[in-house]
């Protein structure tokens, strides 16, 4: 028989034991776990010869893929067919552009200025697929997407997410 004394220094080492076993049982089981496979693209197909480097990015408009460029110390958005073939630089009205966001449909691409670097907030741009570049207001962003309407813009800024209309206007936090 057990009393209140023996029963004391056998209830913490029973417990410990337990709580041992249960841990290195855990530890077996979440080591045995069958890890996935490796994901691998099938089939890749290249569809730019370009030797410069790319930059993400890459936007397309089911028709071309575009991209940022960096060469000779200067951004510049390129364009390829998304079915493969020569890139080209895509018109812009923009010194220095960073690529940020493509409408749907392609119709108008979202661009910084770059003045600096790509780390500090640059002015904003809507470059039109035909006619020139218009700066969004005074708006000054690390980045910028569209709204899926594409009538109004959202960036970040200061440590801040805000939207505007496409004048810069109508600034929301």
């Amino acid at each position: 028989t057990l009393n209140a004394g023996s029963r004391s220094q056998w209830l913490p080492g029973t417990v410990a034991l337990a709580s041992v076993i249960v841990v290195c049982g855990l530890f077996a089981a979440f080591a045995e776990r069958h890890t996935p496979p490796d994901l691998a693209v099938a089939n890749p197909t290249r569809i730019t010869q370009s030797q410069t480097r790319i930059l993400s990015p890459l936007l397309t408009d089911s028709v071309q893929v575009f991209y940022l460029q960096y060469e000779n110390n200067r951004y510049n958005v390129a364009e390829v067919p998304v079915n493969g073939g020569q890139s080209a630089a895509a018109v812009t009205g923009v010194t220095n552009p960073e690529l940020c966001d493509l409408s749907q449909g392609g119709q108008a691409m979202l661009l910084r200025s770059l003045t600096h670097s790509r780390d500090e907030d640059a002015p904003v741009y809507i470059q039109p697929k035909d006619g020139p570049a218009q700066r969004v207001g005074n708006i000054l962003a690390y980045d910028a997407a569209w709204y899926p309407d594409a009538k109004r813009i959202l960036y970040s800024a200061d440590g801040g997410v805000y939207s505007s209309d496409r004048a810069g206007i109508s600034r929301q936090r």
